[in-house]
This record gives C-alpha cells, sequence and structure tokens, in this order.
C-alpha cells in the first residue's frame, strides 16, 4: 500500500518530511519525499489522502481504561454545582433504582459542591436523598467518594477499619459522616458489585479510541487489568496497542514468575510498576512541602518507601511510574527514584513521575539524576485552573511547568488520565501548545513547542516502554501505526482525525479515503 498526496511528518530527524509513505506486511517500506518517485512507481494499492497530513499513532500514556470504558454506566454528576442539585440526582436515581440495585455517580467535584465547612450531618443526607440505598458518588479524580450508610455496611468495613486506611469524615459520636479519600475512598470502590467492565464495554472503548486517532495506551488500572485484556484479545482482538502497568501489590508475583517490562504479545505487554506518592488538587491531598492553607495534604509514600519499590522492580526488570501531584510528592519521587535506581536496570523503558503538577525548584536536577521521564495531562489544567489559583497561590510559578521540564532536558509524555479528563489526544495537544493561562498574574509561561507536543504523543511514549526501535517513527522498518489528519497539527490547532492504522490496517476511516 502507498499512501500519496499528502504530507508525511515522520518525527525522524534524518527525514523529518516526506509525500508518500509505502506500507507493506505491517511495517513502513519506507517515506517519499518530493523529489522522489521510486516507490510510487510500483505497482501497489494506492490510498490518495486529499493533502492531508499523516503522523505517527497517538499514545495516550496515561489513562484507566476500564473505568472510562464503564462510565456510560454511571450516574453523570460533572454539571453538579451545588448540594441541593446533587441531592436531587440521587434522589431520581434512588427512585428509578429496583431492588437493592447501588447507586454508582461519577466525575462529582466533591469539595466545591460541598463547601467549607461541609454539612455537618452529610452522612444522614445522604441516606435521605438515597433512600437508604447503598451509594457512592465519585470525585472526578478518583480519590475521593461520598457514600451512604448503606454502601459502608455493604462494604464489610465498619468506620474504624475504614479510618484505618485513609482520611474519612466522622459526626461528633465517631459515626461515619458520609466522606472518604483515598485508600479508604478506593476500599469503597472495590465493594460495588458488577463493576467489573464487559468485554463488549472494553472493545467498545478502544474502537472509540481508535476512533480519535489513538494507536496506543499506557493503561494504569492495575490489578485484573491484564485478565481483561487478555480475555478480550483471545475473544475478539485489540485494535490498538496495550502497554499495561501493575500495581505494587503483583511485584512479587511478577518476579516470581519473571513477567518483567515488554512481557506479552504483538498487543498487549507489561509497562512497568504504578504507584501513588500521593493524592490530587480536587480532593485536597496533594502533599505539598511546605504545606498550604489546606494543609500538608496525603504523604503515600515518602522517598524512602519509592526508593525500595525502585530497587525491587528494577530488579524483576520493571521500570516504575509514580504518581506525583504536590511539590512534596514531587520532590518525594524523584529523590526516591535516584536512591533506588539500579546502575544498569534490567529493563529497556524509563523510570516516570506522573502528573508533577507542582515541581519544588530544586527538584528537576534531581528528576534528571533520578533519568526519569515525567507524564504530564495538559487538559487537567484547563478543568483545574480555578482551583490551582485558589488552593496553590503562593506557588503557581511552578504549577504546570510544563516548558521548564522539556528546556531542562527531561523528556515529557502527553497523557489523558481518562475518564478524569476525556481521551481526545488533540485536544492535548491543543491545551499543551496554547494553555488556558494567559496573561493571568502568578502563572509563568508554560506552554510547549508544537513539535515537543507532538513528540511527547507519539515518538517518547514508545521509548518509555522500551519500544522506540519499532513504534512512534514512520520509517522505515517500524510498525506501520498512523493517524492521517485534516490538516498538519504543527500549523493547524483545530485538524480533525480522518483515519487510524495499526499494524498496517485501518482500525478506523478507510472509507473516508481515496484509491488512485
Amino acid at each position: 500500500m502507498i499512501l500519496h498526496d499528502c504530507q508525511v511528518l515522520t518525527m525522524d530527524p534524518r527525514m523529518p518530511r516526506a509525500s508518500a509513505l509505502a506500507i507493506a506486511g505491517g511495517r513502513i517500506l519506507g517515506g517519499v519525499d518530493s523529489r522522489e518517485d521510486a516507490i510510487a512507481s510500483q505497482a501497489h494499492e494506492r490510498v490518495g489522502l486529499g493533502g492531508a497530513t499523516v503522523v505517527p499513532g497517538f499514545c495516550d500514556s496515561h489513562v484507566h481504561l476500564a473505568a472510562w470504558a464503564t462510565r456510560a454506566r454511571r450516574l453523570d454528576l460533572g454539571g453538579v454545582a451545588r448540594f441541593e442539585d446533587l441531592q436531587q440526582a440521587l434522589a431520581g436515581a434512588a427512585a428509578q433504582a429496583t431492588g437493592s440495585t447501588w447507586i454508582v455517580g461519577d466525575g462529582l467535584r466533591i469539595r466545591e459542591v460541598l463547601g467549607d465547612p461541609p454539612l455537618p450531618d452529610l452522612g444522614r443526607a445522604l441516606d435521605d436523598a438515597a433512600q437508604d440505598r447503598p451509594a457512592l458518588l465519585i470525585d472526578r479524580d478518583g480519590h475521593g467518594v461520598l457514600a451512604t450508610s448503606a454502601a459502608l455496611a455493604a462494604s464489610g468495613l465498619d468506620i474504624d477499619a475504614l479510618a484505618g486506611l485513609g482520611p474519612v469524615w466522622r459526626r461528633d459520636d465517631g459515626s461515619f459522616n458520609g466522606l472518604a479519600r483515598e485508600h479508604a475512598a478506593w476500599a469503597l470502590r472495590a465493594a460495588v458489585p458488577d463493576s467489573e467492565p464487559t468485554t463488549a464495554e472494553l472493545a467498545r472503548a478502544l474502537r472509540e479510541a481508535a476512533r480519535r486517532g489513538v494507536t496506543a495506551i499506557h493503561d494504569m488500572d492495575g490489578p485484573g487489568a491484564m485478565t481483561r485484556w487478555r480475555r478480550l484479545e483471545a475473544e475478539r482482538g485489540l485494535p490498538i496497542r496495550i502497554w499495561q502497568h501493575i500495581h505494587p501489590e503483583q511485584l512479587e508475583a511478577a518476579a516470581t514468575l519473571g513477567v518483567d517490562a515488554g512481557f506479552g504479545s504483538d498487543r498487549l505487554r507489561i509497562a512497568g510498576v504504578k504507584a501513588f506518592a500521593d493524592g490530587t488538587l480536587g480532593s485536597g491531598t496533594a502533599w505539598l512541602d511546605p504545606p498550604g492553607a489546606d494543609g500538608s495534604g496525603e504523604a503515600l509514600l515518602d522517598a524512602e518507601a519509592i526508593a525500595d519499590l525502585t530497587s525491587r522492580a528494577h530488579a524483576a526488570g520493571l521500570p516504575v511510574t509514580i504518581h506525583a501531584i504536590g511539590d512534596g510528592a514531587v520532590a518525594a519521587a524523584a529523590h526516591g527514584i535516584a536512591r533506588g535506581r539500579t546502575e544498569a536496570p534490567r529493563h529497556a523503558g524509563w523510570d516516570r513521575i506522573e502528573h508533577a503538577q507542582l515541581v519544588p525548584a530544586g527538584a528537576i536536577g534531581s528528576c534528571l539524576q533520578a533519568q526519569v521521564a515525567v507524564g504530564i495531562q495538559p487538559t487537567h489544567l484547563t478543568s483545574d485552573l480555578a482551583a490551582a489559583e485558589a488552593a496553590w497561590a503562593d506557588r503557581l510559578d511552578r504549577a504546570y511547568p510544563w516548558r521548564m521540564l522539556h528546556e531542562a532536558g527531561l523528556p515529557l509524555l502527553i497523557g489523558s488520565d481518562a475518564p478524569i479528563e476525556d481521551l481526545d489526544p488533540l485536544a492535548a495537544l491543543r491545551t499543551a501548545c496554547a494553555p488556558p493561562v494567559a496573561g493571568r498574574d502568578g502563572w509563568p509561561g508554560i506552554s510547549l513547542p508544537a513539535e515537543a507536543a507532538l513528540a511527547a504523543m507519539t515518538t517518547l511514549p514508545a521509548h518509555a516502554v522500551g519500544a522506540g526501535a519499532e513504534l512512534g517513527m514512520l520509517s522505515k522498518g517500524y510498525r506501520a501505526d498512523l493517524v492521517v489528519l485534516s490538516g498538519n497539527p504543527l500549523e493547524d490547532p483545530d485538524v480533525e482525525v480522518v483515519a487510524t492504522m495499526v499494524g498496517g490496517r485501518f482500525v478506523h476511516g478507510r472509507n473516508a479515503l481515496g484509491q488512485a
């Protein structure tokens, strides 16, 4: 097959642009620039692209795909702004529920809806609205929940056991008052029955990702995810590539079985180990150092624990990916990875710090010493702008420092963190290059050059999982994973996806293309 009448952005510095692309056996045979026609003269299927632009396939380097796949099942609370509206939505769902059905809502901005301080008898208000049903209303960042008394009872935990896991809100008499964060919230979420995505839901989600130009994801869902993906791969096949992270509790088993980075099939492989150093801005649990007006947040893993995890992961042939949002967490992650990093890790991937929404002044040197990549989610800024300005007013000069990280030489990886944000690579690209902070007091210049942002969605994510020799560029011998766009994304921020190809086969949009 030859794609022609197009502009190809190869991401290969040896030949950055071409005017045609030859593909065979699922791989790139070569590109043709405007001075050559040798490949184009051969008898191959020719697909004319009408002047479109071809780029390597987008990789979303931070996704919770199972949660994104099941979001349609849940009560959408993204538009709720007042507690009265929440009560009304919950009561409406309860009126339609039958039997002992749980009510599960998602997308709620808990801190904004509750106000400060929260309602003194939040739990009773939730119980009344839910008509004493099990109800779990999940914060949009996943790190906090509102839960009814029936949900706590159904979890099999009492209030003391729940409080031993993470922050909870109690009444004066010590009973549960409806709010839980971090590990306590995750324990309640784990109690929801029938929360696993079906094979059909996963397949539908992957097709939708392909429609948006995504040819690979780095999935962060951890326990249970590989089983789901292997079942889907066996039953229906995988339309895009999946690089799966495991969680620390799976590390010992992986080491015993020899399941290291890159283990798997052509479409499904292990990427590394994902762990949490802190919480989030929205839940007020990001680890701040020095503490902010609301306190210091939650330190879930300190530098010593991260060093230990890094050392054990490297011994098993796995890189680490550390969730770190606050400046205290980012510093701990950088120091911990540097201390735990072995001189010659038995893996080809990159250790990573994910999110890095606040980076302390001295942490960039530590990040360079630790040889980490930094995963960023540009559209978080769009959603969290007001919250960041309110909570981090004294440190906005170090917030979302994408350009600073790039200019320091740290490789950046762009993802969505779906379903917290929508899985939309073009929106991420636009936001990375033109963030919504121009002219706002306290913000530094944080935009990325367009070429750097595109690399953070194509070439660099492939290197991060040790696949940079076969993915992320449109060069001879590389796998033919690509996206056809309506225009040049380096020049026009409002381009659209026309077609998506994985392994030399169109997985979206083939009928939209011409032949010549």
